[in-house]
């Protein structure tokens, strides 16, 4: 800015457009410069940037978030928000702006001054689960979820979708269960995105079957898997050692017409990692090298080491291929896998 020399008429637009934008860090360091400048006796182009700016509404919302940042406990938060007479809907952009800025103290201390002050709705809530979920802190998600319930506030699929995945960035699959039968039990229908959360959380938990049944469920509901779902299923089989119906569920994916991603080609290498298939494994992922357009080092052909590893399992390559009329279906893997071998962990021999 010292270097441009920025006309005072342009200035208000530009920390508008920032604002808009939620660069808030930009919009601060601009602002500072505003501020650096006048102190050093340019006030000609500080002041009317300023003026302008808080004329339109600009520069009021950013200096209360740029004071909150600084705060340290509870009681300075209070303070600042009972000075600016803050209401419902000013809070929200407040609270979603401590949120990108990962500020989970602050945002708690925001959301428990609206409670005392009973203008706390259901976006101060789930706005604060979502950031405690990110932090890894579920409990204080379920807690703050508590509170939301306890208010009389009704709780929609999105405050169930951001309580899900905090327990499962928490690995507590078991309360993820509970929540998926309470979030049905008090009528609220659950979306894709709900099913996907709750099978990865089974995917972390080692609950494969579990993870097949909650798969299951998405289709008798009606929905349709999308490449997030298929690889948090692939996860859960491969974390199980049950790499045959990771394969299956690959192929199933293909024939569905959902195109995998990065996330499913790393799942499926993964579960045939863990069951001893290297071969295999590197096979998938030169499928995906291939499929993005970059080979690299796997146009030269796998490791001598690798071959002959299959067997009479070789033609299940082919459900990284698509070519095979009969590859193995996904109930028919699920059983062929068999009950005896539920709960076995990965093959010793697989490669780290």
């Amino acid at each position: 800015l010292d270097d441009v020399r920025p006309d005072p008429s342009r200035l208000p637009s530009l920390l508008k457009a920032l604002a808009h934008a939620r660069h808030l860090p930009v919009y601060r360091w601009i602002v500072e410069w505003m501020q650096q400048r006048r102190n050093g006796g340019s006030r000609d182009l500080q002041s009317e940037a300023s003026e302008q700016a808080a004329g339109r509404g600009v520069g009021r919302p950013a200096r209360v978030d740029h004071r909150l940042a600084q705060a340290r406990s509870e009681e300075e938060v209070a303070l600042i928000l009972n000075k600016e007479r803050m209401g419902a809907r000013r809070l929200t952009s407040i609270m979603k702006a401590m949120a990108s800025e990962q500020d989970l103290d602050v945002c708690r201390w925001c959301l428990d001054w609206a409670r005392r002050r009973g203008v706390a709705n259901e976006f101060h809530f789930s706005c604060f689960v979502r950031l405690a979920g990110r932090h890894g802190r579920w409990e204080s998600a379920a807690a703050a979820f508590e509170q939301m319930s306890s208010a009389g506030i009704a709780c929609d699929v999105v405050i169930y979708n951001a309580l899900l995945s905090a327990y499962e960035k928490g690995g507590q699959w078991q309360l993820a269960a509970e929540t998926m039968d309470r979030m049905l039990a008090s009528g609220v229908e659950p979306n894709i995105v709900t099913h996907n959360v709750l099978i990865s959380a089974y995917a972390k938990g080692g609950q494969w079957e579990l993870a097949t049944e909650a798969f299951h469920r998405v289709k008798d509901g009606g929905l349709s898997p999308n490449a997030v779902t298929y690889s948090a299923l692939m996860r859960a089989l491969g974390n199980g050692g049950n790499w045959q119906g990771a394969a299956a569920v690959f192929r199933e994916m293909r024939e569905a017409g959902v195109q995998p991603d990065k996330r499913a080609y790393s799942a499926m290498a993964s579960a045939c990692a863990r069951g001893g298939q290297s071969l295999m494994a590197w096979k998938v992922l030169k499928s995906m090298h291939v499929s993005s357009g970059e080979p690299g080092n796997f146009a030269c052909g796998p490791p001598a080491g690798l071959s002959g590893q299959l067997g009479e399992q070789e033609n299940v390559l082919d459900v990284t291929e698509g070519t095979s009329e009969e590859g193995m279906r996904l109930s028919t893997a699920l059983h062929s896998w068999g009950p005896q071998n539920r709960g076995r962990g990965p093959s010793s021999n697989a490669p780290s």
